[in-house]
């Protein structure tokens, strides 16, 4: 259990977009990472509201 719930003192970053940031060179192409990044930002904000909307409407008495 303590394996399962210890806290690594390494993390690894697994954002695609930080990734990418680090490999190009020119303004535009970092400008578009950035604006990626908030689009994907957006996808799962919206992703998640919609699910939590969905639960809401759902009958509370199950």
């Amino acid at each position: 259990m303590e394996e399962l719930t210890r806290i690594q003192a390494k993390t690894v970053d697994t954002d695609i977009v930080h990734a990418f940031m680090g490999k190009v060179n020119s303004e535009q192409a970092k400008n578009a990472l950035a604006i990626a990044d908030k689009l994907s930002d957006m996808i799962l904000f919206y992703s998640k509201v919609r699910e939590n909307g969905t639960e809401m409407m759902e009958a509370w008495d199950k």
